[in-house]
């Protein structure tokens, strides 16, 4: 395979030997290139040789650089190839619990071994054969894997792959290899859990000291699953049940490695009803991004900030939105605030997910920090300016679409009304923009001018629509039809900006495409 270059960066290597942009790559030190693993391998090397095609021309370059240090090369897509998809239809996967008609990146799942060493995502390994073993072997990749159970036929029964079941091999293969793995298991009641459990945690031990981590989170169901496998959330019981087993291999692992090695998510604990542990049973945190220890490590930080922050001189009021499930565990925290300081009164409110249901909560987190961000707002002829709102919408048009960052705005803009912290202004303020922005960014795909969109959408169309709600249904004397678009249009300036800068980062790193499809 042969790939374009799109662009070589200014001061990097390439860029210092003459590579341009618009050469087709064709090897590099004699290595036919396949994808960006390949390029990322043989260019590691402190002298690099790359066979270019330009034009009619073949050009060879050799050159010397810093070992392991990059080449500055970029091409049309990140992996210099497409994105292998999932084969499998896992009776847990929730992509398939999605509701219709949002945006289309949303509905794909990826399982591809090589974001898995560039990006820590998770594969099932049943998109790779012996080729792609070899290659990870050859290379020594760290891999993430999905295992879910060692049992081949419960496998292939839970992945509704026919070839899941064999494909557990290949961990055996990694681990005598000595390649590291992190794993994880999604628990579904009566499936996986139990005796299964202790199956796969047994089976998993057996590869130590090449499994790094093991994390189990429960299985997530939204109200769109008809026609999908009957499965049923944990409750009190079978998650205390979970856990019991779980600790029980924990205590088993630190006697024999030294590691507790396997982990239940947070949530585990809170369907129980339990308390969680210290921060030192989580050792190292290997697991926080799986949902492992995250509240912990909230609490130690909100408990160490609470002791080094200075009491409010006056009486102060805050709300706080925040999902179901960690309703208890924020309001526990407010009420250590509250203890703290006599002059302060915290109100948490808890956000029920009706779309996906209430086991769910997705957009949740744009809705809140557009809520708390308002805490954030400065009051320009009558309304209340929030520029978080107007970053909110433009992650919402980019990650979910356009029908997505209205509600959110809706949404946002009822709660700050409800609370006291907004008038009626925040629904023209909020929704108008992110109706623009939304729209904008699904037919051109451009950050830039999508940012503009919600600038140019919120400041004058906003600013317009605010004129009449502000009249009729406020009971205001606004001077002209234009009064607040300079307002608007100021707050909107700050939020579109901030979110050009953050999301531009997230586009670089390559963090903002990942996103978008999970």
């Amino acid at each position: 395979m042969s790939a374009e270059i799109t662009n070589v960066i200014a001061d990097s290597p390439a860029w210092h030997h003459g590579v341009k942009a618009g050469d087709i790559l064709v090897s590099v030190n004699g290595h036919k290139i396949s994808d960006v693993l390949d390029y990322m391998y043989y260019s590691s090397e402190s002298m690099v040789t790359l066979a270019l095609k330009r034009g009619d021309k073949h050009i060879i370059l050799k050159f010397p650089k810093n070992e392991y240090d990059d080449l500055g090369l970029e091409f049309e897509t990140f992996l210099m190839d497409k994105k292998l998809s999932c084969c499998n239809k896992c009776v847990f996967c929730f992509i398939d619990q999605m509701p219709p008609n949002m945006r289309k990146t949303l509905y794909f799942k990826d399982d591809d071994a090589r974001l898995s060493f560039l990006q820590g995502n998770y594969v099932t390994l049943t998109n790779l054969v012996q080729k792609d073993i070899d290659r990870i072997i050859e290379m020594k990749l760290n891999i993430n894997v999905s295992v879910h159970t060692t049992n081949p036929e419960l496998r292939c029964l839970m992945m509704h792959n026919r070839f899941a079941g064999e494909k557990i091999a290949f961990l055996r293969q990694m681990a005598d290899a000595g390649i590291s793995m992190n794993c994880q298991i999604v628990l579904c009641p009566g499936l996986n859990d139990g005796d299964e459990l202790r199956r796969t945690l047994t089976d998993l031990g057996s590869l130590m000291p090449n499994v790094n981590s093991v994390a189990i989170v429960p299985v997530g169901l939204t109200k769109f699953r008809e026609g999908l496998y009957p499965l049923t959330l944990f409750n009190e019981k079978t998650a205390g049940e979970a856990i019991d087993i779980i600790e029980g291999f924990q205590q088993e692992f630190l006697e024999k490695y030294g590691t507790r090695l396997v982990f239940p998510s947070d949530e585990f604990y809170l369907i129980a009803k339990r308390p969680l542990h210290d921060a030192d049973f989580y050792e190292e945190y290997p697991q926080y991004e799986n949902g492992v220890g995250m509240l912990r490590s909230l609490y130690d930080e909100f408990e160490s900030a609470l002791k080094l922050s200075d009491p409010p001189e006056d009486q102060r009021e805050v709300s706080i939105a925040t999902g179901a499930a960690a309703f208890g565990f924020i309001s526990g925290l407010a009420q250590m605030a509250e203890q703290k300081y006599k002059n302060l009164k915290c109100r948490v409110y808890k956000i029920v997910n009706d779309f996906f249901g209430e086991t769910i909560t997705v957009a949740g987190l744009l809705t809140a920090a557009a809520v708390a961000g308002s805490l954030l707002s400065v009051p320009v002829a009558g309304s209340k300016c929030a520029p978080v709102q107007h970053m909110v919408n433009v992650f919402a048009a980019v990650i979910l679409g356009p029908w997505w960052g209205v509600g959110i705005a809706f949404c946002a803009s009822f709660l700050r009304n409800l609370m006291g912290i907004g008038s009626l202004l925040a629904f023209p303020g909020s929704m108008v923009g992110a109706l623009c922005c939304g729209i904008v960014y699904h037919f051109t795909k451009r950050l830039d001018v999508t940012c503009i969109a919600e600038a140019l959408g919120t400041g004058v169309l906003g600013g317009l629509a605010a004129y009449p709600v502000a009249k009729l249904l406020m009971g205001l004397e606004p001077g002209g039809f234009t009064v607040y678009m300079i307002p608007f249009f100021i707050s909107t300036l700050a939020g579109s900006i901030l979110a050009y800068i953050v999301l531009r980062v997230l586009e670089k790193s390559h963090v903002l495409e990942q996103m978008r499809e999970n």
